[in-house]
């Protein structure tokens, strides 16, 4: 756990299954097919370090060099501490999505929040259905944008989802659902 001055970064690395970022192309092209049905994010040509930061200043840590992210799968995300303030670095793909997380209490209750994520080749800023049928919209905004390397060069983005509890709960866990589509590549609460 990073914790900075009112966010600590959470250590999400046991619950990593999916490689999208590779040092260079000499290393993404020894597997059959890298990152997302081909496309994956060059490091070198995008400038990427492991500290990330949103416009609104929320500090991510992302796990480069390895498996650097999951597409969700049921993991368990631990957290033990008290927050009011969730943020997911994250993307989807083939689509918007929408999951449902599952906080586990230390005291044994449950709360579940609405996840909203943005499909990878559109900014957030874009106007459209998303921003009519999506109340928070506010809520979600990107953090970075890169060009994809592998079968095409696109823009690429990922985005900072922020989850706004109605109390400061003691989160002992996170059960994140099923949903390949949906890809979390770091986890920052606000402490």
């Amino acid at each position: 756990m990073n914790k900075g001055n009112k966010y600590c970064s959470l250590n999400i690395e046991n619950c990593f299954n999916h490689k999208l970022f590779y040092t260079d192309t000499v290393e993404a092209e020894k597997e059959i097919e890298p990152g997302l049905e081909g496309l994956y994010i060059n490091i070198k040509e995008n400038n990427i370090s492991s500290h990330l930061q949103s416009p609104k200043g929320i500090p991510f840590k992302l796990n480069l060099g390895k498996k650097d992210n999951f597409y969700c799968d049921g993991q368990i995300l631990k957290i033990g501490l008290q927050t009011d303030e969730i943020h997911f670095l994250g993307f989807c793909y083939f689509g918007d999505m929408n999951i449902k997380v599952v906080l586990r209490m230390k005291s044994g209750g449950e709360q579940i929040i609405d996840v909203h994520m943005r499909e990878c080749s559109i900014d957030s800023n874009c106007d459209g259905w998303y921003t009519i049928f999506t109340p928070d919209h506010d809520k979600l905004e990107s953090v970075a944008r890169f060009i994809t390397a592998g079968r095409a060069k696109q823009p690429f983005y990922i985005f900072d989802r922020t989850c706004i509890l109605p109390q400061a709960y003691e989160v002992e866990e996170l059960f994140i659902p099923k949903n390949i589509f949906f890809h979390i590549l770091a986890v920052t609460i606000k402490v």
